[in-house]
């Protein structure tokens, strides 16, 4: 019996799970990496993932000429293939926000319109469509510094990969005189797995005024509400809550400690110094290197003053603000922590070693009987994602810990 796309997508999504979890396993022995037998059976599960992969496209595409052949060829005469795409693409916007304003129920959608919007069986589990879900990830950029400071990629799919790293800072060139055997040098190769994992946003209630008022947009509603939960929620897990286990790995867990602050309460200028000094200048130079903290540290920051009482920071002219702290810039990260004793209020380094990934393909669970008695629809987000720092032992990103206090 032939399958389905849905059933050849559901074996790819278990095999990219198996991958994943044999990568976990080969990470977690003292001697990183895979056996022989290992790596064979690893390589055999990537080859049939990969061949999935071209069987699910294959039958995509074979669906999507069918459906074109079923429609009248008046309008799509003369088009380009990319026209067309374009066209399509339309469709799947009209449809979905049609859906969502409840202009049409599920049985109402076109069937080869329907075969990409929903997932299954269901009436509420919904694909954003490209067109909306791309200027979520263009939101996403663009609302927060800290988005904007790691290095954020979109991968087409969920299968897992590795950031190689080599370190080379104990490598230098020695002189060989004539005759000399020269002496052979192990060189550190290692990498780190970047997996995708499950993550949902808190349902957010939306009235439903709003969604059937003509003069509403509801694309830029949805596209607001949705990027503001995926980026609040991939920012706190990439800076302290990510635990690294089957799970985003926090740039505060993963970074090294680059000083201790002499107070628990406090921050000098005497820790600031320290902390930029303690990360080697590839990494800290005015060009790639920011301290990262959040406002109230900043403000913080702010009273630090001389012998005289002057400020030692000051403020930009223009903007009122610190933009710059030992002439490196300042990132404001809200999810970083406050001062308090032990805590890690502030990190300094290149923050790009950090790499954030998440797959293309934002789903949405849309909750049209759970608020009815509000008069709201519910929506809740789900995206796949994984993160950690990419450090091959020279530390690009360290932090300030706090005292300890009393």
């Amino acid at each position: 019996m032939k399958k389905t796309i849905k059933e050849l997508k559901e074996e790819r999504a278990a095999l990219a799970a198996r991958m994943s979890q044999m990568l976990d396993v080969a990470e977690e022995r003292e001697a990183k990496g895979f056996t022989p037998e290992e790596r064979a059976q690893y390589d055999g599960l990537k080859r049939e993932y990969e061949a999935l992969d071209e069987r699910i496209a294959l039958l995509e595409e074979d669906e999507a000429r069918a459906a074109a052949s079923a429609r009248r060829v008046g309008g799509d005469s003369g088009k380009t293939a990319a026209e067309r795409a374009a066209q399509h693409q339309e469709e799947l916007r009209s449809a979905f926000i049609d859906y969502v304003r409840g202009a049409a129920t599920k049985g109402d959608v076109k069937p080869e319109l329907r075969a990409e919007l929903f997932t299954g069986t269901s009436e509420n589990q919904i694909i954003i469509p490209k067109l909306v879900a791309d200027q979520v990830v263009h939101a996403l950029k663009s609302t927060g510094t800290f988005l904007e400071a790691v290095d954020l990629v979109i991968t087409q799919n969920a299968i897992p990969y590795t950031k190689s790293t080599l370190n080379t800072t104990d490598k230098a060139l020695k002189k060989l005189n004539e005759g000399d055997a020269n002496t052979t040098d192990k060189v550190q190769f290692k990498g780190v797995t970047i997996s995708a994992y499950d993550y949902v946003t808190p349902i957010f209630p939306i009235h439903i005024a709003l969604l059937e008022g003509t003069n509403v947009d509801v694309e830029a509603t949805i596209v607001e509400a949705v990027s503001e939960c995926v980026r609040r929620g991939l920012q706190e897990l990439a800076t302290r809550t990510g635990t690294g286990t089957n799970d985003i790995n926090a740039l505060l867990t993963a970074a090294t400690k680059g000083a201790t602050a002499a107070s628990d309460t406090a921050v000098t200028y005497d820790d600031l110094v320290s902390l930029q000094a303690s990360v080697d200048n590839a990494y800290g130079n005015p060009e790639r290197g920011a301290f990262m903290m959040n406002s109230a540290t900043l403000a913080a920051i702010l009273k630090i003053v001389d012998k005289n009482g002057r400020p030692i920071f000051i403020t930009d002219a223009q903007t009122g603000v610190i933009s710059r702290i030992l002439g490196r810039r300042v990132i404001i990260n809200e999810s970083m922590p406050d001062i308090a004793a032990s805590a890690k209020p502030i990190a300094f380094g290149d923050f790009k070693y950090y790499h954030l990934r998440m797959v293309q393909g934002i789903r949405m669970t849309i909750f049209k009987e759970k608020y009815a008695d509000k008069l709201e629809v519910g929506f809740m987000g789900h995206v796949r994602a994984d993160g950690n720092l990419v450090d091959a032992g020279t530390h690009p990103v360290k932090y300030l810990e706090m005292g300890a206090g009393a």
